[in-house]
C-alpha cells in the first residue's frame, strides 16, 4: 500500500519566500489615450490598483446662423474627474474617448454639436460608468449657440462627471458680438484652451483635451471651431519584477494555493514520486540586467524541494 502527502503547504512556503524576496521593486507608469471612441486597456502583470483621470470633450463653436448679425457664442469646455479603483491584473476593460463637438456649419442654420463625455468603466463592461465605485467618467462640454451676444452655460458639469477623488467643472464658452464670435471655453485641471472666436473668419477649434471651439464671425460662409477632443490618463504601480505560473501572474505575498498559476501540487507518492513546476520570474521595467541570486527554500520539509535551473540575468 502507497501513502501519499499533500505538498501544497510545504510548496506554498517556498513560494511566499521567493516572492518577497523579488517583488519590492515597483515602477510608475502613465498611459494618455486621446484616440477618440472606445477601447480596452489590459491590465500588466501585478498591478492591482489604477488611477483613472478623465476629461470630457468640448462642445462645438456657434455660428452667425446664416445671417450677418452677430457672431456664434464659444463651445463649453469638457469637465473633469479623477478615481481610483481595484483592478485584477491581466484582466481588460473598457474605456471610451469622446469627441469634441463640430462646430456649426457655415451658410446653414444648424447648430453645433455637443462634446461627448469620456469614462473608464472598472468593472469590466462595455458601457458608461454609472456610479463613482464602477467607474470614473468626465462631462463633455455644450455646445455654442448661433448670432446671440448672450453669455451661454454651457460647461461641462462636475455634477454630472463620476469620480471618487475629484470631479471638476469646465469652463463656459464666451458670448458671440456684432463683429465676431466669442472664445471656447477651457478644459478644466489642466484642459485644452478653448479655440479664439474669429472677427473675419471660421472659429478656432478647441485645443485637446476638452477646450470648447470658438464661434465664428457674423459672416454667414464661416462656420464654427470643432470642439476638442477628451482623454484618459491611467496611472499605477507596476512591479519590476512578477513571477508567473502556467501563464497567470502570482500575487506577492498570496497565501491560497491554486491550480489555475501552478501552485497547488495535489498529491505525490511519498516513495519515489517527483513532481515539477516551472516558473517564469519576468522583468518587466525599462531597465536591463537584473539579476535573481541567492533564491532559498524555507519552512517544514524544505528538503524535499529543490530548485533545478537557476534564472539568468534579465
Amino acid at each position: 500500500m502507497k501513502t501519499t502527502l499533500f505538498l501544497t503547504f510545504k510548496r506554498l512556503t517556498l513560494l511566499v519566500a521567493l516572492l518577497v524576496t523579488t517583488l519590492v521593486l515597483t515602477q510608475t507608469r502613465t498611459e494618455i489615450i486621446n484616440i477618440t471612441g472606445s477601447g480596452t486597456f489590459t491590465v500588466p502583470p501585478g498591478v492591482t490598483s489604477v488611477t483613472i483621470e478623465t476629461w470630457g470633450a468640448g462642445g462645438g463653436g456657434g455660428s452667425s446662423n446664416n445671417s450677418s448679425t452677430n457672431g456664434g457664442t464659444g463651445g463649453g469646455g469638457g469637465a473633469y474627474a479623477r478615481g481610483t479603483h481595484t483592478v485584477t491584473p491581466n484582466s481588460t476593460y473598457f474605456y471610451f474617448v469622446g469627441s469634441g463637438g463640430a462646430g456649426a456649419p457655415a451658410n446653414s442654420t444648424a447648430t453645433a454639436g455637443n462634446g461627448e463625455n469620456s469614462w473608464f468603466n472598472a468593472t469590466g463592461v462595455n458601457s458608461a460608468p454609472t456610479t463613482n465605485t464602477t467607474g470614473t467618467l468626465g462631462n463633455g462640454g455644450s455646445r455654442g449657440n448661433n448670432n446671440t451676444t448672450t453669455a451661454p452655460t454651457n460647461r461641462g458639469l462636475a455634477s454630472s462627471s463620476l469620480g471618487n477623488l475629484m470631479t471638476s467643472n469646465g469652463n463656459n464658452g464666451a458670448a458671440g458680438s456684432d463683429s465676431g464670435g466669442g472664445n471656447g471655453g477651457s478644459g478644466s485641471f489642466g484642459g485644452g484652451a478653448g479655440g479664439t472666436g474669429s472677427t473675419d473668419n471660421n472659429g478656432n477649434d478647441g485645443d485637446i483635451p476638452g477646450g470648447g471651439g470658438g464661434g465664428s464671425n457674423d459672416n454667414a460662409s464661416h462656420r464654427g471651431g470643432n470642439g476638442g477632443n477628451g482623454q484618459i490618463r491611467i496611472t499605477y504601480a507596476a512591479p519590476t519584477l512578477v513571477v508567473i505560473g502556467n501563464g497567470n501572474t502570482i500575487t506577492n505575498g498570496d497565501t491560497t494555493p491554486a491550480i489555475a498559476d501552478h501552485t497547488f501540487y495535489g498529491s505525490i507518492d511519498i516513495a519515489n514520486g517527483t513532481f515539477s513546476r516551472t516558473y517564469t520570474i519576468q522583468n518587466t521595467a525599462s531597465q536591463a540586467g537584473l539579476t535573481i541570486s541567492g533564491l532559498t527554500i524555507t519552512g517544514v520539509n524544505a528538503g524535499d524541494f529543490s530548485v533545478t535551473a537557476t534564472p539568468n540575468a534579465l
